[in-house]
C-alpha cells in the first residue's frame, strides 16, 4: 500500500506549481502524517478529499466551476488524490470498503465518481454503494438512514460520509430528486441529533453506542457534511435554482452549529473535546474542521456569516500555530478510537491531521477570495514549492551509521517462552515477557499459556482485551499489556451482541439463573449474546422470573418476548402482556373459542396467541340461544341485534322471550314488525329479530273479518272491533259473532241509527256496524206508518213500523185503522223461566250462564224459574255486567242491577247481552234495562267461579326420583314455559313433557271429584328428595291458584 501512495507523490514534481497561503503552520507536513497514520475507511476518504483540496482544488466542489456542462468533470486518475484513493476502493463488492459502517465507505465516494469518469468499473461501484445507502441500510424510527449496518443508530460522523457523496452522486445520475433526498435526510437526522435547548449536536443515538454528550467532532463531521452538501447544490445548475430553500435550511442548521461552538468556549484556544464541558481539555481536531467550516461559509454568504465567524476562525488557526511538532503532528487532539478519554491524542490523529488540512484549504481559498485578509507576509506563489516540501517530507533521507559487533545476548529472532530454558514471565504489568533464564535471558519472547497463567478481567491492568482478528475462539486475547494472553471478556470486550447460534457461541442460560442474555458457552465464552429458540426453552409465562414480556416494537407476531430477564425468548402472554384487547380478525390474531369452553372472551391462534380478543362473526360461528351457556345476552339498540354480555362476549345471539322483554310497539326503534303467519303477536323483523311485538296499524295491514284466521275479534274498551286471539289488537270488521246480542241503539257510546231505508239499526259510535235495538233516539219523529216502507202496524202497544225502521213508533189513521185489542199470552199457573242470553248473572243471588260463557257452562244452568205471584205481577233481581277474568274468586262486583217485573201470565222472559228484559216475541218489556251502579257499591257471590279445581296432580315415586302429572286449567297458556321456570327451583328437572285435554280427577285436596276435561297436563321428574311445597308455590307463582298441595 505504501508503495503506491509514494508513487502517487512522487508524481507531484510534474503537476506544476500550487498557489501557497502562509497559514502558521505546515499543512504538506501535516498530509505527510495524515497519509502514514490513515489506516481506517473513514481516514482513507477523508485524506483523499484533503488532498484533492490541497492539490487539485479546481475539482472540488469549491472550485469555480466543479461542473462544466452541469457534470462531474474528466480527471487524472493518476492525479495525487485518486492515486491515492484508488488503492482503497473495492470495485467488486456491494461497498466502496468491506467490513465496515453503512457511511464509512462512501467517504470514498465522491473519488470513485471522479474516477469512474474514466474507468465504468468505479461507477459500478459507486451506484452499489449508492443503493446500499439509500436501501439496505437500517433506517431509524423517522427514516433517517442509519451509519450502522446492524442496528438503525445515528452518529453525527455520518454527515461528512454519506451525504456529500450522495449530493454528488445526484450529479452524476441527473437527479435532482437525489439532491432533494439527501437535504432532507440532513435534516432528519438533525431532528434527533441536535440537542435540546442547545444549537449543538449529540454524538450519536442508538441503541449500541449511543453518546449523547456534544462532541466537538461530532459536530465538526456534521457542519463539514452539509457543507460539502450546500456547495454541490449551489454549483450544480440542476439545482441551484430548484431548491433554493434547501440551500437556506442547510445554511441555517449549519450556522447553529458554529453559533453553538463559538459559544462553547475555549481551552488553551480551542474547543474542548466535549463542548461546554469543563472536564475536558481543548483539542485540535474540532476546532480546526469546525474553523474551516466557517471560513468557508464566510465566503459562501458573507452576509449571514459575517466578520465575527472570520475572526473567530482566525483565532483558532493562531492557536493551532504551536500545535503542530517537528514531526509535523498535531496536538493535543482528540482520541479518534476512544472519544471520551480525558488523556491527550499526542501520536497523530489520522483525522486530526486531515481536518487541519482542511483548515489551511478553506484559509488559503477565503484568501484568495479576498473574504479573509491576507498574511501579514507576501503571498509568494513558486513553481513547485507544494510538491517538493511533500517530497522532502515523504522520501527524507534515512541515515544510520554501523553498529559494532554485538557482545551482549543475540535476543533475534524472537521464540517461545516455554523454548531454549527461556522461562519467559512478565516482569509485573508489561505488554511483553521476557527470558527469566536461558542464552536469551532478559530478551522479549512470545507469550504461551504457561506464560500467562490464568486468565484476567480484559479490562485489567490495561489488557485491552479483543477478540478482533482472532476469529471464532474462545477467549480473547489482550492487546496491551500481556499482549497475545487469554482474557476474560467484558462487555466492552464482547462488542454487539451476536446470536447464540452463530460463530460456535452455543450460547446458554443454564446455571445463569434469572439474567437478561444467555452467554456463551464456546466460542465467545462469557460473553452476552441474542438467544434464539434452541437457547430459550420451552416458553414460561411472560410474568414469572422477571421476563417482563411484551409485544411492543415486534410488530405482528405469535408470541410476546421477554424485555427484562431472558430478553429476546418467546413468552407466553399474560393479561398483563397483551394489554387492550383488539379485534380477533386483525393483525392475523386469528381469535377462537374452540376449546376453551364456555368463557367470556376468545383468544387470538395466530399471532398474539393466548391473547383474548373482541370476537367478531368469524369468531362466534352461528349463533347460539342467547340464555344458553352463560351468554345472557341482551340486545344492543345500535344495531338491533342481541349479542352475548357474559360468556361469547360480542357474538350475536338469537333473542328468545327471556332476551325480548315485554313485547312493545311493532313501529318502535326499527322493529318493523309483520305477522309471520296466523300468530297471536307479530314478530319484529329488523331491530329485535324474532322478538313478539304489539301490533300496529301498519302492522296490521288491511282488516280482516273478525271471523277470519283465528282472528276472534272482540271489541275493546273504546268500542274498537280487534282481534283477541290471532293478529291481537288489530282492527277486524265486525261480524254477528263480534256483536253478539244487538244492544239498546243509545247504550255503551253505540249511537246507533238505521240503515237507509232499512229495517236494521246499526251502532255508528262504538261497536260500529253491530245490529242494535232502536230507541226514540234511534227512531226520530214519528213517522207515516205508511211510507218509507214502514208499513205500521200494532203492537208492543203502540203502532209501529214492521218492516224499515222496525219497531220505531209510527202514526196512523186510527179510524181507517184502528188498534186491535191486546192480546197477552195464556196465563202461565206454573210461573216465568228466566232465561240468560249471555254471560253469567245473578238471579236472586243464583249464579246462572248461558252456554256461551265458556268453561262454566256446563256447571251453571241458563235459565231461572220464577213462581207465579199472587198478585198480576212476577218479580225477580238480577245483578249482571261482572268481569269475566276473574275466574278464580270466590266474590265478585256487578256492574248493573235491574229490578226486573213482568206480568205473570208470562211463561219465559229473556235477559239479552244489552242488559234488556224481553218477552218471547222480541219486545222489551215496559223499557226495563239494567242500571249501572257504581264500583264497590256491592259484593256477591261471582257468577264467573269455576267451582273446579283450578289444577289437580298425581306423584308416584320411582327409584331416586319422583314422578309428576299435573293437570291444569286455563292459567298455563305458554306452553309451559313459566311454569317450567318456576319448578326448576324445586330441584334437577328431568322427563318434562306438555299435552292438552287429559282428564282431570282430583282436586288440590287429593280428593276425588269424578272425571271431567281438564285444559293442560304437565308431567316431569324431581328428585325424591326436593323442597316441601316447592310444586304448589311454582304454580301460584306461574299465575295459578294460592295453596295447591302437590
Amino acid at each position: 500500500m505504501h508503495i503506491g501512495v509514494f508513487y502517487a507523490l512522487g508524481q507531484l514534481v510534474t503537476l506544476g506549481s500550487t498557489q501557497n497561503v502562509p497559514a502558521g503552520f505546515n499543512a504538506y507536513r501535516a498530509a505527510q502524517v495524515m497519509v502514514q497514520k490513515s489506516g481506517q475507511s473513514w481516514e482513507w476518504g477523508t485524506a483523499a478529499q484533503a488532498l484533492l483540496e490541497l492539490y487539485n482544488p479546481e475539482l472540488s466542489v469549491y472550485g469555480d466551476n466543479p461542473f462544466p456542462r452541469g457534470k462531474i468533470p474528466h480527471a487524472n486518475p493518476d492525479s495525487l488524490a485518486l492515486g491515492y484513493a484508488k488503492q482503497f476502493i473495492n470495485t467488486n463488492s456491494q461497498v466502496l470498503v468491506g467490513n465496515s459502517a453503512v457511511g464509512d465507505p462512501a467517504s470514498l465516494g465522491v473519488s470513485a465518481l471522479l474516477l469512474g469518469q474514466s474507468d465504468k468499473v468505479y461507477l459500478d461501484a459507486s451506484d452499489r454503494q449508492t443503493n446500499y445507502i439509500l436501501n439496505d441500510a437500517p433506517k431509524y424510527s423517522n427514516g433517517a438512514i442509519s451509519h450502522r449496518p446492524d442496528v438503525a443508530e445515528l452518529w453525527a460522523d455520518n454527515m461528512a460520509m454519506s451525504f456529500p457523496f450522495l449530493a454528488y452522486m445526484a450529479v452524476q445520475r441527473n437527479d435532482v430528486n437525489l439532491m432533494r433526498e439527501t437535504v432532507r435526510q440532513c435534516g432528519l437526522h438533525r431532528d434527533i441529533l441536535k440537542a435540546n435547548n442547545n444549537l449543538n449536536w449529540r454524538h450519536i443515538v442508538g441503541p449500541q453506542s449511543q453518546d449523547l454528550g456534544l462532541w466537538s467532532s461530532g459536530n465538526a463531521w456534521a457542519a463539514w457534511g452539509m457543507t460539502r452538501v450546500l456547495h454541490t447544490l449551489q454549483k450544480w445548475p440542476a439545482s441551484s435554482t430548484v431548491l433554493q430553500s434547501q440551500a437556506g435550511q442547510l445554511k441555517g442548521w449549519i450556522k447553529e452549529i458554529l453559533d453553538g461552538a463559538m459559544r462553547s468556549g475555549t481551552d488553551n484556544g480551542l474547543l474542548r473535546n466535549y463542548l461546554g464541558d469543563g472536564s475536558y481539555f481543548g483539542e485540535v481536531s474540532g476546532s480546526a474542521l469546525l474553523s474551516a467550516v466557517a471560513y468557508r461559509m464566510a465566503v459562501n454568504d458573507p452576509g449571514m456569516f459575517g466578520k465575527s465567524y472570520v475572526d473567530w476562525a482566525d483565532t483558532i488557526r493562531n492557536s493551532l500555530k504551536t500545535k503542530q511538532g517537528p514531526d509535523g503532528i498535531f496536538a493535543p487532539a482528540a482520541n479518534p478510537y476512544d472519544w471520551h478519554s480525558h488523556t491527550p491524542y499526542t501520536a497523530g490523529s489520522p483525522e486530526g491531521q486531515a481536518f487541519v488540512v482542511l483548515l489551511y484549504t478553506a484559509y488559503r481559498d477565503c484568501v484568495s477570495s479576498y473574504v479573509c485578509q491576507a498574511p501579514p507576509t507576501s503571498t509568494i506563489s513558486k513553481p513547485g514549492i507544494g510538491p517538493i516540501d511533500v517530497i522532502s517530507g515523504l522520501y527524507a533521507p534515512i541515515t544510520y551509521r554501523a553498529m559494532p559487533t554485538s557482545t551482549g545476548t543475540i535476543c533475534d529472532p524472537v521464540g517461545s517462552c516455554d523454548a531454549d530454558g527461556c522461562k519467559g514471565a512478565f516482569s509485573g504489568v508489561a505488554k511483553y515477557p521476557v527470558c527469566t533464564a536461558g542464552t536469551k535471558k532478559g530478551c522479549r519472547c512470545l507469550v504461551t499459556k504457561d506464560t500467562c497463567g490464568a486468565r484476567q478481567s480484559c479490562n485489567a491492568n490495561d489488557c485491552d482485551g479483543s477478540f478482533n482478528g482472532l476469529g471464532n475462539v474462545a477467549y480473547p486475547k489482550c492487546t496491551g499489556n500481556f499482549l497475545g494472553c487469554e482474557c476474560l471478556p467484558e462487555e466492552d470486550t464482547c462488542g454487539p451482541l451476536q446470536p447464540c447460534d452463530q460463530n460456535g457461541c452455543a450460547g446458554s442460560f443454564n446455571s445463569l439463573g434469572n439474567v437478561d442474555y444467555p452467554r456463551c458457552i464456546a466460542n465467545f465464552k462469557g460473553c452476552r449474546c441474542l438467544p434464539s429458540a434452541n437457547t430459550c426453552g420451552p416458553r414460561q409465562p411472560c410474568d414469572q422470573n422477571g421476563c417482563t414480556g411484551s409485544f411492543n416494537g415486534l410488530g405482528n407476531v405469535k408470541y410476546a418476548k421477554c424485555t427484562g430477564n431472558f430478553k429476546g425468548c418467546e413468552c407466553q402472554s399474560t393479561v398483563n402482556t397483551c394489554g387492550p384487547r383488539g379485534s380477533c380478525t386483525q393483525n392475523g390474531c386469528n381469535g377462537s373459542f374452540n376449546g376453551l369452553g364456555n368463557v367470556k372472551f376468545a383468544k387470538c391462534t395466530g399471532n398474539f396467541q393466548g391473547c383474548d380478543c373482541i370476537a367478531q362473526p368469524d369468531t362466534c360461528g352461528p349463533p347460539g340461544d342467547c340464555s344458553q351457556n352463560g351468554c345472557n345476552g341482551q340486545f344492543s339498540l345500535a344495531t338491533g341485534k342481541a349479542y352475548c354480555r357474559g360468556n361469547f362476549e360480542g357474538c350475536e345471539c338469537k333473542a328468545n322471550p327471556q332476551t325480548c322483554g315485554d313485547p312493545v310497539s311493532c313501529d318502535l326503534n326499527h322493529c318493523d314488525g309483520k305477522f309471520l303467519g296466523s300468530d297471536v303477536l307479530a314478530t319484529c323483523t329488523n331491530f329485535f329479530k324474532g322478538c313478539k311485538c304489539e301490533a300496529t296499524d301498519a302492522t296490521c295491514g288491511s282488516q280482516q273479518s273478525c271471523d277470519n284466521n283465528g282472528c276472534n275479534g272482540g271489541y275493546d274498551d273504546k268500542g274498537v272491533a280487534r282481534c283477541q286471539g290471532n293478529f291481537k289488537g288489530c282492527k277486524c270488521t265486525s261480524s254477528k259473532n263480534t256483536c253478539g246480542l244487538p244492544q239498546r241503539c243509545d247504550a255503551n257510546g253505540c249511537n246507533g241509527s238505521f240503515d237507509a231505508n232499512s229495517s236494521v239499526a246499526r251502532c255508528r259510535g262504538k261497536f260500529a256496524g253491530c245490529v242494535c235495538h232502536p230507541v226514540a233516539s234511534t227512531c226520530g219523529p214519528k213517522r207515516d206508518c205508511r211510507a218509507g216502507g214502514c208499513e205500521g202496524s200494532y203492537f208492543d202497544h203502540a203502532y209501529r213500523c214492521t218492516k224499515n225502521f222496525f219497531g220505531c213508533p209510527c202514526e196512523t189513521d186510527t179510524l181507517t185503522n184502528p188498534r186491535p185489542p191486546r192480546q197477552d199470552p195464556p196465563e202461565n199457573p206454573g210461573g216465568t223461566q228466566v232465561v240468560v242470553e249471555s254471560g253469567c248473572i245473578l238471579i236472586n243471588n243464583s249464579p246462572r250462564c248461558n252456554a256461551n260463557a265458556g268453561r262454566v257452562s256446563a256447571v251453571y244452568e241458563s235459565s231461572y224459574h220464577v213462581n207465579a205471584d199472587q198478585g198480576p205481577t212476577s218479580r225477580t233481581l238480577i245483578l249482571a255486567k261482572y268481569d269475566q277474568a276473574e275466574r278464580y274468586n270466590r266474590v265478585g262486583k256487578p256492574g248493573c242491577l235491574l229490578e226486573a217485573h213482568w206480568p205473570r201470565n208470562y211463561a219465559k222472559v229473556i235477559f239479552r247481552q244489552d242488559g234488556c228484559l224481553y218477552d218471547e216475541g222480541g219486545n222489551i218489556i215496559e223499557g226495563q234495562c239494567c242500571k249501572d251502579i257504581a264500583a264497590n257499591t256491592v259484593e256477591t257471590i261471582n257468577p264467573y267461579r269455576d267451582p273446579r279445581p283450578a289444577a289437580s296432580c298425581e306423584r308416584t315415586p320411582g327409584l331416586g326420583f319422583v314422578y309428576f302429572e299435573l293437570w291444569t286449567k286455563d292459567f298455563v297458556n305458554d306452553g309451559g314455559a313459566r311454569l317450567w321456570q318456576e319448578i326448576k327451583g324445586c330441584g334437577l328437572l328431568t322427563g318434562r313433557g306438555f299435552g292438552t285435554n287429559r282428564d282431570l280427577k282430583r282436586d288440590g285436596s287429593n280428593q276425588n271429584i269424578g272425571e271431567y276435561r281438564a285444559d293442560y297436563l304437565m308431567h316431569f321428574n324431581l328428585p325424591a328428595v326436593f323442597k316441601f311445597g316447592c310444586v304448589g308455590r311454582a304454580i301460584h307463582s306461574a299465575g295459578g291458584p294460592e295453596g295447591f298441595f302437590c
